[in-house]
C-alpha cells in the first residue's frame, strides 16, 4: 500500500531513486548529507553514523535503545495505520514504522533532516510508505478543498 498524505498541506511524496546507488555512491551521499543524528543501516555494511556521525553524547547506535522499548508496545503489523512522526530528524522511527506497514508523514522543521530521511527511505526501498513535510508543527493543517 502506498502512503497518501495529499490531504495535508505541504506534504511531499518521496520519489524512487533515479538509479540504484552503488555502495560507493551511497557512502558518498551519506557523507554529503551528514552529519547524521540517527544510525540507520541503509544497506549491508552501510550505516549512517559509521560514515558521518553527528557530534554529541549519543551512542554510535542511537536511537536503537529507545526503539527497543517502543517496538515492544507498537503493533508488529501497522498496515492501514497513518502515523505522524513529529520532529522526525533523520527518520529512524519513520522508517521502522514504515517497515511495519504504516503510512508515515515525517515532519521536521529543519530541511537538512528531511533530506537525510528521504535518502534513507530511497536506499531502503521504503519511499512509497513515507511522505515528508518541512515546517513548524503548528502549521500542519488539512489541505482545503473547494
Amino acid at each position: 500500500m502506498t502512503a497518501d498524505f495529499t490531504d495535508i498541506f505541504g506534504a511531499q511524496p518521496i520519489p524512487a531513486a533515479d538509479l540504484p546507488l552503488s555502495a560507493a555512491d551511497l557512502r558518498t551521499r551519506v557523507a554529503e548529507l551528514g552529519p547524521w543524528f540517527h544510525n540507520i543501516e541503509l544497506a549491508p555494511g552501510i550505516a549512517t553514523r559509521g560514515i558521518a556521525p553527528a557530534p554529541g553524547p549519543q551512542p554510535a547506535d542511537h536511537p536503537l535503545r529507545r526503539w527497543q522499548v517502543y517496538r515492544e508496545v507498537l503493533p508488529a503489523d501497522m498496515r492501514g495505520m497513518r502515523v505522524l512522526d513529529l520532529g522526525s530528524a533523520d527518520g529512524f522511527f519513520a522508517l521502522e514504522m514504515a517497515r511495519r506497514g504504516a503510512s508515515v508523514l515525517a515532519q521536521d522543521s529543519w530541511g537538512a533532516m528531511i533530506a537525510r530521511l528521504r535518502l534513507a527511505a530511497q536506499a531502503t526501498g521504503l519511499q512509497d510508505r513515507i511522505w515528508t513535510r518541512v515546517g513548524e508543527v503548528t502549521a500542519i493543517r488539512p489541505r482545503r478543498t473547494l
